[in-house]
């Protein structure tokens, strides 16, 4: 096994789990098609990485069982990890299981871990091996071709990607920014406003009170003069 034909593996795994991800998972979650892979272009590297990792340390396993269990949990681990690099530093969900049961905190669910362990047998005991035979069947060349024409297409889109996705953080950044400051005035003018309102409040009510103990003193003068009219009588 040539070590490029291992790396054809990752970006054709990729590719595969893109159209995965575009055509069956789309239709049948969004109701249309929809690239919701992390590039723009039609690659998954996450599908890649995982199912490269699992055949390379899997290989040489003869239980499916134990490929099985195996797989599933490093495919899932990988899941976690890249989703929560992907919230870190771009703010943005690619996938959000938070409507399946057994789930933790949205990136990974029993249904995808089940989903992963099952597809990583097929990948490590059938596909694979059945890729790395045809690939064997081409010359040094043509592989190194390949590989190189993959590598530059991948390593465009990953910078494309990247920096779309940088510039969409910085902007959302700047509305976040300016939205927090804006409600920060409004609320600091609303309190100021308050205590205002509170200041009138107690001016009229001090108003209030002097008005009533003048109304006081003068029923008071009232009361003493009847009286003072009573006794002349």
């Amino acid at each position: 096994m040539r070590y490029q034909e291992f790396y054809l593996i990752f970006f054709i795994y990729s590719f595969l789990g893109w159209c995965w991800e575009t055509f069956p998972c789309s239709a049948i979650e969004l109701d249309k098609i929809h690239n919701r892979g992390f590039l723009l272009g039609p690659i998954c590297p996450i599908y890649g990485l995982g199912a490269s990792l699992s055949f390379g340390l899997l290989k040489n396993f003869e239980s499916s069982l134990w490929i099985f269990i195996y797989s599933a949990f490093l495919s899932c681990l990988i899941e976690y990890i890249i989703g929560y690099l992907l919230e870190r530093f771009f703010h943005k969900r690619w996938w959000d299981y938070s409507n399946y049961p057994f789930q933790i905190k949205r990136r990974v669910c029993l249904y995808g871990l089940l989903i992963f362990g099952l597809a990583n047998i097929l990948i490590v005991k059938k596909i694979t091996p059945i890729l790395f035979f045809f690939l064997s069947l081409s010359s040094d060349k043509l592989i190194n071709i390949i590989l190189f024409l993959f590598v530059t297409c991948f390593t465009l889109d990953l910078i494309l990607t990247v920096n779309h996705l940088v510039n969409s953080s910085e902007r959302l950044d700047k509305i976040y920014e300016l939205i927090d400051r804006n409600l920060s005035t409004y609320f600091k003018d609303l309190n100021e406003s308050e205590r205002l309102a509170n200041l009138k409040v107690l001016e009229e009510s001090k108003k209030f009170k002097s008005k009533l103990i003048n109304i006081n003193s003068n029923l008071k003068e009232r009361e003493e003069s009847i009286k003072k009219l009573i006794r002349q009588k």
